[in-house]
């Protein structure tokens, strides 16, 4: 029976999820952060969302995110700038979830197997 398009999405998306829990050089509001983008972006590699959305589902104040959210961007798990509308203002940030550097590391440590055994 032919699986479902986008299941080996899912399952690529969630070993992510585990390996950056398991990332000792992370905080825990990072991996926080991590986790709610990724939510956000829903298996898009990136999406727009504006700042004061981000610190108020995360109940978190400015400084903290700011400090914790530099720990992604220096690890290389995301990227963000800022994105500006037809008069130059700026409506949101477009981040970018770096899926395939995390991908090429879990296939170097087996990740095809586990796919195939779903697939």
């Amino acid at each position: 029976q032919p699986r479902s398009r986008g299941l080996g999405d899912v399952y690529k998306r969630q070993a992510i999820s585990a390996e950056i829990l398991e990332d000792s050089s992370l905080t825990a509001a990072s991996k926080t952060i991590f986790m709610y983008l990724c939510r956000c972006a829903k298996g898009k590699s990136e999406f727009v969302i504006s700042r004061s959305k981000v610190l108020n589902d995360l109940k978190m104040g400015t400084d903290m995110y700011t400090n914790h959210l530099n720990k992604l961007k220096q690890s290389g798990y995301i990227s963000s700038e800022p994105c500006r509308n037809e008069k130059g203002r700026i409506c949101g940030i477009k981040f970018y979830i770096n899926y395939p550097n995390s991908l090429k590391r879990l296939e170097n440590n087996g990740f095809r197997k586990l796919e195939a055994i779903h697939g």
